[in-house]
């Protein structure tokens, strides 16, 4: 249903009705609370990109649509360790099986491709809606 290919800088677009939705970032980065414009938004991208962490879109294969982005960070090459994260931004999808598929496929990656022994995934607990002042 999905693959998942490199981010560039053109796929930040559908972040800017993502981050800047209430229930799409209630259990995300903390950081998408804080940042609302296109120029924060555009700023906060470039620095993602820019970032030593490995960033893949999630694009919906029969419409190649960026749905979302995964990948790893707080790597360790020593330990050969990182902490997987997986945002979905297209609400539509929820609830469809695309996670797991997106976490079979990071998984594999993180494992063969990049040779980590130890992958983590921190959990959002659910917490009420945000509201932004």
């Amino acid at each position: 249903m999905i693959t998942l290919r490199k981010l560039t800088i053109s796929d930040v677009q559908p972040f800017y009705n993502w981050i800047n939705d209430l229930e799409v970032i209630r259990y995300s980065l903390s950081l998408f609370e804080t940042i609302e414009t296109k120029d924060e938004i555009n700023n906060w991208f470039r620095s993602l990109l820019s970032s030593k962490d490995i960033n893949y879109g999630i694009v919906l294969k029969s419409t190649r649509k960026l749905i979302g982005y995964t990948g790893f960070c707080k790597i360790s090459k020593i330990n050969k360790t990182a902490e997987y994260y997986i945002f979905i931004g297209e609400k539509s999808l929820w609830g469809k099986g695309i996670g797991r598929e997106v976490t079979e496929k990071i998984l594999h990656k993180g494992f063969t491709n990049y040779g980590f022994q130890k992958i983590i995934l921190t959990v959002s607990v659910c917490q009420p809606p945000i509201k932004r002042d």
